[in-house]
């Protein structure tokens, strides 16, 4: 069968994710083909440069002035690294659902224009990295007025008792 370039591509980007899943972040996989000169065929041969696992030794919060950090933390899958029980590994695609969820839930409180971003930092050895998640939570928005208008077939006060939303609550565009 003939090489087929396009697999051997998908393959090294597969066994790139599988690393970067067990907190291999400096993982290089690459490969090499080489020929075997008594048959003509390929041999392909993987080269994988583990690097050192990073493990992710904090995590703090900056920015947020109206939810503490330590509601914060409940809306990340990400965590430090802690004895033998978490291996803290760093995961990009998890890390980034962390920091929506974050959003997301600012957006549910009224802040409605919240943007959550990140820094990374390594310690010295280049063993532990040192998240910070930046958040600039805006403006909050609150719900003004609520009005019922329109011919209405049952008493006003019958309507308002079935509406959850009101005046002065956080606007949540997900209610």
């Amino acid at each position: 069968t003939l090489l087929d370039f396009t697999l051997l591509s998908q393959d090294v980007t597969m066994i790139r994710n599988k690393y970067l899943e067990k907190g291999y972040s400096k993982v290089s996989v690459d490969y090499r083909i080489e020929t075997d000169p008594d048959t003509g065929e390929a041999i392909v041969i993987f080269v994988i440069d583990e690097g050192a696992p990073i493990k992710i030794r904090g995590i703090y919060f900056e920015g947020n002035k109206s939810i503490p950090s330590s509601e914060l933390t409940k809306y990340m899958s990400t965590k430090t690294a802690w004895w033998f029980i978490r291996k803290g590994a760093f995961d990009e695609d998890k890390f980034q659902s962390d920091l929506g969820r974050i959003r997301t839930m600012y957006r549910s409180k009224g802040f409605l224009d919240t943007r959550v971003t990140s820094e990374i930092n390594y310690t010295d050895d280049g063993e532990y990295m040192l998240i910070t998640v930046l958040v600039d939570e805006g403006e909050e928005y609150l719900v003004g007025e609520v009005l019922i208008e329109g011919q209405l077939a049952f008493p006003e006060m019958d309507i308002r008792e079935l509406i959850h939303v009101k005046t002065g609550d956080p606007f949540d565009y997900t209610r």
